[in-house]
């Protein structure tokens, strides 16, 4: 259809580029041809001035199907990499800040193991009955536990020397997320410790 091809530039107003429009898509052919010849603006046929205008931008009505399909499959391929990466994150994150926390726990048993030595005089047997006072680890060291800022953890003396060390609540990562994880993830064993006599 040639009246959808005849693209409108340098108008002086937009109804006089309105109007025209109107004009030229309800004439004939011949009225048409009488009617690109108005003062006061350029009337271009672009089916027949295509050679000479490729430089001028083409009409843009909207997107194409292509294109729009092009763009989906783009996002879908996006979605599909960038999705799970963002939750091996979210693990990531959960393991890093459990690792942070054992860190922070193997810590404070470090600087109570090394203060009971020094006002006791000898190495803890044990944590329970030892180092599970406000002095040391805390009250609830060996039993429900010990606020260490973001987390509640616990010592607990294993039968083969090691010291098991739990974390038992973490405000940060929430109780039900902290049940899902693995036991590897929230539990760290420590050897080589020397225990003191009963």
């Amino acid at each position: 259809m040639q009246e959808n091809n005849i693209h409108f530039f340098l108008f002086r107003d937009k109804f006089w580029h309105y109007m025209c429009r109107i004009v030229l898509q309800n004439n004939t052919e011949k009225e048409q041809k009488k009617l690109r010849n108005i003062k006061g603006g350029l009337i271009m046929n672009t089916m027949n001035t295509k050679k000479k205008n490729k430089g001028l931008l083409r009409n843009e009505e909207g997107f194409t199907l292509i294109e729009i399909i092009a763009v989906i499959i783009i996002m879908g391929i996006l979605a599909a990499v960038a999705v799970p990466k963002f939750f091996s994150m979210q693990e990531d994150a959960k393991i890093a800040a459990l690792n942070g926390g054992l860190s922070e726990a193997i810590a404070r048993f470090n600087h109570a193991y090394a203060k009971y030595i020094l006002v006791e005089k000898k190495a803890p047997f044990a944590i329970a009955g030892y180092l599970n006072t406000d002095d040391y680890l805390g009250a609830q060291a060996a039993g429900t536990g010990t606020d260490i800022g973001d987390f509640k953890v616990t010592w607990v003396k294993q039968g083969d020397g090691t010291l098991k060390i739990t974390i038992v609540e973490a405000d940060t990562i929430g109780a039900a997320a902290l049940a899902a994880m693995a036991e590897l993830n929230k539990t760290k064993t420590v050897d080589g410790i020397t225990w003191g006599p009963a």
